[in-house]
């Protein structure tokens, strides 16, 4: 290994614009590498420091280090959760360095525990990516070893035409996009917040939340990651039926996009012609993002490649099976125990090894 070029250097808040111009134009651009996003994570007991890897004096990789407090600081985690970035392929030399100077920033905070998350690809429609061989010979020389397995999701190219798009797809989904978009539907475009979209999202959301019974967010902490995308860059689109809202979504609009959430208003179906618009939600938003040139667009996880009957979340997977997007399985967190007790503890506690 040849590492005399390499020095990790701390970016502080001021030199936002250095990180977003390295982060931008990393290998994989996921929304979680945003500084704003960031922000809006720093939950009581949370500290984020954001370091970038020089190779004589280039930006070569970069990551967000998140120190987590527990039982009033008896317990203390150290993370890579948000992915790590690099600036071209990644080399084993850059990777040994970045993750030998989080362990040691991991043990200077007093950590009991570290995770990494890596945040690359493992497989793309069932291929190899070749990225976890690197990464397992690098973590196992710390002793980093797999805690729990990457999540899986599907991916648009965007490079492929509409025309492509459109015949990539399920039938039965291209047909509902069809639908919709000869029944006149209206859509408004919003890049900022205003209090007033967010209330309306809101009230959307929450009827939803109740509605499928799932885990909802405070008003507070919702506000907070619908401010946060929108600063990083985000869409937020309002999709009208004669002047009524039918359907609001948020979309990263840059590097890799991103599907945060949407909240279909039910009421569309007392209105008489009005389509189900889940599915043209969807492609509006692909249409949107492929016109400012973004080539993949992430539709935010799934349980697995193909839906299976049965399955608790079968309407939603194969809703999104239908797009007829690459499965992706990203790759697996990592972890290593630094204080035998506590640190053992935690692993227990949430990955029960």
């Amino acid at each position: 290994m040849n590492m005399t070029g390499f020095r990790c250097v701390r970016i502080e808040e001021k030199e936002s614009d250095r990180w977003n111009s390295f982060y931008l134009n990393s290998v994989y651009p996921v929304f979680s590498g945003s500084l704003s996003y960031l922000k809006a994570q720093k939950t009581k007991g949370r500290t984020i420091e954001t370091f970038i890897l020089e190779d004589n004096n280039e930006n070569v990789a970069g990551a967000h280090y998140t120190l987590k407090s527990y039982f009033g600081g008896a317990l203390k985690t150290a993370d890579i959760l948000s992915g790590i970035f690099f600036k071209n392929n990644l080399t084993y030399d850059a990777l040994f360095y970045l993750i030998e100077h989080f362990i040691e920033w991991a043990v200077q905070k007093k950590a009991s525990y570290v995770r990494i998350a890596p945040g690359f690809p493992n497989t793309i429609a069932g291929e190899n990516s070749g990225y976890q061989a690197v990464f397992d010979e690098v973590f196992k020389r710390p002793g980093l070893q797999e805690i729990e397995k990457g999540r899986h999701t599907y991916w648009i190219d965007m490079t492929h035409s509409e025309n492509q798009l459109l015949m990539g797809m399920q039938p039965q989904t291209r047909r509902k996009i069809r639908s919709a978009a000869s029944a006149g539907l209206d859509v408004e475009y919003h890049l900022t917040y205003e209090e007033e979209k967010f209330m309306i999202f809101w009230e959307l959301y929450q009827k939803l939340g109740k509605r499928k019974g799932f885990n909802m967010l405070s008003k507070e902490r919702f506000r907070e990651k619908v401010k946060a995308f929108l600063d990083a860059g985000a869409c937020l689109f309002f999709l009208k039926y004669k002047g009524h809202l039918i359907n609001i979504a948020l979309a990263t609009n840059y590097g890799i996009g991103y599907y945060y959430h949407g909240a279909l208003n039910e009421g569309y179906k007392n209105l008489e012609g009005c389509p189900s618009s889940g599915h043209y939600m969807q492609w509006v938003i692909i249409q949107y993002l492929k016109g400012l040139g973004l080539k993949t667009y992430d539709m935010a996880g799934c349980p697995g490649p193909v839906p299976v009957p049965g399955h608790p979340r079968f309407d939603m997977w194969r809703f999104k099976y239908g797009f007829g997007g690459d499965h992706v399985q990203m790759m697996p967190v990592y972890g290593k125990v630094l204080k035998p007790l506590r640190g053992n503890l935690f692993q227990y506690m949430l990955y029960k090894k």
